[in-house]
Parts: C-alpha cells; structure tokens; sequence
C-alpha cells in the first residue's frame, strides 16, 4: 500500500480525539505495513526517522491535527 492510501484512511479522523479512535488509525496502519506513535505536543521532535512509522500529531487536548510519516 502506499503513503497516500494510508493517509487517506487515517484523514477522516483529524479534530477528534486521539483516545476514542487509535485502534481505528492502527488497524488502517497495519494493513498497510505501518507503525503507529502518537506524539506527545510537549514533546521534542528529535527522534528517530523510520519511513515506515505514522506519527500522529496531537493537540494539548488530545486531539488529532495531522500525520507525518517517519
């Protein structure tokens, strides 16, 4: 599967909360061959590149604002 299939089904779940959906955003992760890490907004961006790794990005409030890859 590609990158743009896999934020195409992840896209639907931006503004709602991260806690009431991550096992959605995971399964559509898996079936495309993609780990999921849920960043922390507080958090510094250095971490480790791994294009296979759907980083969601959330609000202070927990809420999804958007998806990198790596």
């Amino acid at each position: 599967m590609s990158r743009a299939s896999l934020i195409a089904g992840v896209h639907p779940f931006i503004g709602y909360p991260v806690n009431n959906h991550i096992d959605a955003i995971k399964a559509i992760a898996a079936r495309n061959h993609y780990s999921v890490l849920i960043m922390d907004p507080d958090a510094p961006r250095n971490i480790d590149r791994d294009e296979s790794r759907l980083l969601v990005n959330q609000d202070g409030d927990g809420n999804i604002i958007s998806y990198d890859i790596g």
